[in-house]
């Protein structure tokens, strides 16, 4: 949550919709695991092939994600409608050393 609170995207109001996108992320990789596991089908009692129950809660786990990712700014269109200015990087050694030298080129010195 630091980053997302520096970029200005969530502040301490946005805790339980953070908490909630955790958790159904959680969900959402514990159902793929079952699946990968397990498959996208099972056996019922009586014989039938049907579409394990993980299948639907992965499903149901990512439409939540998404309308959650929206709601947090974690989309490439949602961090577009926050209108967010990148911090400029900080300037290393390297950086300063050539800046400085191309000042003195532009200045004649």
């Amino acid at each position: 949550m630091p980053e997302l609170t520096r970029l200005g995207m969530v502040c301490g109001l946005d805790r339980g919709v953070l908490v909630t996108y955790c958790q159904t992320w959680a969900l959402w990789r514990e159902a793929v695991a079952v699946i990968a596991k397990e498959g996208i089908t099972n056996q019922t009692n009586d014989g039938l092939r049907k579409r394990h129950p993980a299948c639907a809660i992965a499903s149901d786990a990512s439409k939540t994600l998404l309308r959650l990712a929206g709601e947090l700014g974690l989309t490439p269109l949602s961090r577009q409608r926050l209108d967010l200015v990148p911090e400029p990087a900080a300037e290393n050694d390297f950086e300063r050393w050539k800046r400085g030298r191309d000042e003195a080129r532009c200045s004649g010195s």
